[in-house]
């Protein structure tokens, strides 16, 4: 067991990425719909790697850029390019929900790869918070149209877990921005070269995009470069099955911002379903924060 404790600080630091992430989620769809899905992922991680190059320190050894090379995949090249694929086809709220099996496939290799205890009110918790997400995905508002859509975005969530059990692998000595950053440096020019093969045919002019578009790829930038750096820094100081839990959050954040952004009603079962899910979380990092 690791001699770290879950502090106030751990849990509203975890708070605020999950709700940034929840945040990109109805900004990527409006970007989407003007820019095709590829292009303006791999224009948001480039955006992002340009801010983040004068604080970067630098990898040693070929292992180590393996490794960035591996995570630059699951975290950022497969899962931001299907996810902005899928969020075409479903409503941003369900992309946030369906990508929540993370915390399942995490918890789950975090057991077979690092023998981290999974204890009963954890089964408990995860319990009650896939009730909560069960009680978003079945209000009025949700609607699933396109089940290969979400079978990407649980392709995006296994990406996800397995990108949190790589991040432990890195060398402590590389900063949490320096990994989340080279990461991000690495991936986007996959992101370019799979538009120009896929999408060249239904691009647009740049200078066509409205100023909301941009707009959105700006805040979406900034917002994902804070929340995976502050995700990849609990990761390495917490157990995964400490931090993973956190990332049920996204969904209800996604829905309050869907709700400003697309227009997306909050009935009252969701609403339901979002305190639930806040309950069940809650029950399954407490023991660990006794524990830890």
């Amino acid at each position: 067991m690791q001699a770290t404790r879950l502090r106030s600080i751990d849990i509203a630091t975890a708070v605020l990425s999950v709700t940034l992430w929840g945040l990109c989620f109805p900004l990527m769809k409006i970007a989407a719909q003007e820019i095709t899905p590829l292009l303006s992922v791999g224009i948001r991680l480039a955006c992002m790697s340009l801010l983040s190059i004068p604080f970067l320190t630098m990898p040693r050894g070929k292992d180590e850029w393996m490794k960035l090379f591996w995570l630059s995949i699951t975290l950022f090249a497969i899962p931001f390019g299907l996810t902005t694929i899928a969020i075409l086809y479903v409503d941003a709220a369900i992309a946030a929900l369906i990508t929540e099996f993370e915390v399942i496939f995490g918890v789950l290799l975090s057991r077979i790869f690092f023998r981290e205890a999974i204890y009963p009110r954890q089964f408990v918790g995860m319990g009650v918070a896939f009730l909560g997400i069960y009680l978003i995905i079945d209000s009025p508002e949700v609607r699933i149209d396109n089940f290969w859509a979400i079978l990407l975005l649980l392709i995006v969530a296994f990406c996800y877990a397995s990108a949190a059990l790589q991040v432990k692998g890195i060398n402590r000595k590389l900063s949490s921005f320096s990994v989340t950053a080279w990461s991000c440096i690495l991936s986007f020019p996959w992101l370019f070269l799979l538009s120009y093969l896929w999408e060249r045919e239904e691009w647009v002019p740049l200078g066509a995009v409205s100023y909301r578009a941009w707009s959105c790829i700006g805040i979406m930038t900034v917002a994902s470069l804070i929340g995976l750096f502050i995700w990849n820094y609990l990761l390495k100081r917490l157990p995964v099955n400490v931090v993973l839990p956190f990332g049920m959050l996204i969904p209800v954040s996604a829905l309050v911002f869907s709700y400003f952004l697309l227009g997306e009603t909050l009935e009252p079962l969701a609403l339901c379903g979002g305190v639930l899910t806040i309950v069940g979380v809650k029950v399954q990092i407490q023991r660990r924060a006794e524990e830890v």
